[in-house]
């Protein structure tokens, strides 16, 4: 059997190709007091035997990083190859001479070697399958675990709560009157707000429930002493409005713009009605 020069084969499930070269020691078949391996495996004669009298060694092409999607193909990146390179594979194949790389597609199982070699995992709760790792293992990914989108489902998912007794409706009253059972009001009647608030107010504890449980699914906290940049919302001339700050404090912040604008677009209307406080 006789390579071309710079040709890309592929033996034994790994990826091989033949360049000019003399002297054994260069090829990766070489073993020290040992016949040719590059002969024995018939991957090549390389010595005087060619027809054309060019000395070859052969080099293994190294992977880089996990197969990944390219034109519609699932394709392995090898380093370290000489150009020109030649292609008798039957496969799709994409070289990129600028940084001595190519891409080779990773063959698939046919129906036959599935129903002989076929792999089944259990995938654990809460994880799902992510990739074909380097030396041919499973790769799994932890799951994005959804933000809730109701203030209900957030209200379960943060856990600890405070609660103050008070009846959840607003009503509206006047502090020199007298109370219902004879009472005036006093220093333990904290829960009262000033006219047109009562509704905001609500909003707004509504709202920082929604906003702790994002945090606690996130597993983030802003750190207004830190440097790094956090998207907010906030009120500027009687509109709801988004940015971005490092230091100075806002009641809802994120960690990302599309978080960010993830919450705005599902807790709109507590927003709006709490605007006045954030």
């Amino acid at each position: 059997m006789e390579r071309k020069i710079g040709e890309i084969f592929e033996y034994n499930g790994e990826w091989y190709q033949c360049v000019k070269g003399s002297g054994c020691k260069s090829c990766c078949y070489y073993e020290k007091g040992q016949q040719c391996k590059a002969v024995y495996y018939a991957v090549g004669s390389c010595g005087t035997s060619r027809s054309d009298k060019i000395p070859v060694i052969f080099k293994k092409l190294e992977p880089i990083g996990d197969p990944y999607p390219l034109y519609n193909h699932i394709v392995q990146r090898y380093a370290g190859v000489k150009f020109p390179v030649a292609l008798t594979e039957k496969r799709f194949i994409n070289c990129n001479a600028i940084n001595n790389t190519i891409d080779i597609e990773v063959k698939q199982q046919n129906t036959e070697d599935m129903e002989t070699n076929e792999k089944t995992i259990t995938v654990p709760d809460g994880w799902e399958f992510d990739r074909i790792g380097e030396s041919g293992n499973i790769v799994l990914k932890e799951k994005k675990k959804e933000l809730p989108k109701t203030w209900l489902k957030c209200l379960y998912s943060i856990g600890d709560v405070e609660y103050i007794e008070e009846d959840s409706e607003i009503n509206k009253w006047n502090i020199n009157d007298q109370s219902d059972d004879g009472r005036l009001f006093g220093d333990s009647d904290r829960n009262l707000l000033p006219l047109g608030l009562g509704k905001p107010m609500l909003a707004l504890c509504q709202l920082l429930v929604c906003r702790n449980a994002w945090w606690k699914q996130l597993g983030w906290k802003p750190d207004w002493e830190d440097n790094f940049g956090k998207f907010i919302i906030y009120k500027s001339c009687r509109k709801v409005k988004k940015g971005r700050t490092c230091n100075e404090s806002h009641i809802l912040a994120f960690p990302t713009e599309v978080i960010r604008d993830q919450f705005l677009d599902t807790f709109r209307n507590l927003i709006e009605e709490a605007k006045e406080l954030i």
